[in-house]
């Protein structure tokens, strides 16, 4: 038996139980969706630890339903993975895929009144919010006191001066977290096998001292 598992999208709110969704169709709710891509990544500093901010259009909307998906345990859900190259680096919220099979296969077991087979095969969907920068970044300014957590803030687009990234307000942001932080060498070929591009943005300037 083979499962086609849909883990985390932001903003999908399809039912992954549907079975009644043909092939085509379920390709093109994917296609449809939101590919998780983030404007910019700022880095925040608060009390003289960086963590960064993710500029998107839509945030609350995009954070209450994270929030919602992950069951308002978003550290249990989600891992923080950071990829550093010399000139650029890659940031994602990946989901737990463990969790998401889990879960699935409670769900289904309550409706159908039986358990999976133990042999079945899982092909999990999944479009975690990512980052992959373009040229020299402040990034490679904090790397270094980064450790092994950090938050995540989320500030909507239309709060960051494209012209002055940096002066966001500390207001405008909201936090989760601190993630555990996965230094995931690989992050670069992941995110590019689902479709994840280079950003170029303003945020080697935005480094904001508070």
């Amino acid at each position: 038996m083979q499962v086609f598992l849909i883990s985390y999208i932001p903003m999908f709110r399809e039912d992954p139980f549907n079975s009644s969704l043909q092939l085509k169709e379920f390709d093109n709710l994917l296609e449809a969706s939101h590919d998780g891509r983030i404007e910019a990544c700022i880095w925040f500093i608060k009390d003289n630890k960086p963590f960064p901010v993710f500029v998107i259009p839509d945030m609350d909307l995009i954070v209450d339903h994270l929030m919602e998906w992950s069951e308002n345990k978003p550290l249990k859900w989600f891992e923080l993975n950071i990829c550093s190259m010399e000139n650029s680096y890659a940031i994602a919220l990946i989901p737990n895929m463990k969790k998401s099979i889990e879960r699935w296969k409670i769900t289904n077991q309550l409706m159908v009144g039986y358990p999976v087979p133990k042999d079945t095969e899982f092909k999990i969907f999944f479009k975690p919010l990512n980052f992959i920068s373009s040229g020299e970044t402040s990034f490679h300014k904090v790397k270094d006191e980064i450790g092994d957590k950090l938050q995540v803030g989320f500030i909507d687009l239309k709060n960051v001066n494209r012209e002055s990234p940096s002066q966001i307000k500390e207001e405008d942001i909201r936090t989760i977290g601190p993630f555990m932080v996965n230094r995931d060498t690989n992050l670069y070929d992941s995110l590019s096998e689902i479709g994840c591009e280079a950003r170029t943005t303003d945020e080697r300037v935005g480094i904001n001292e508070r």
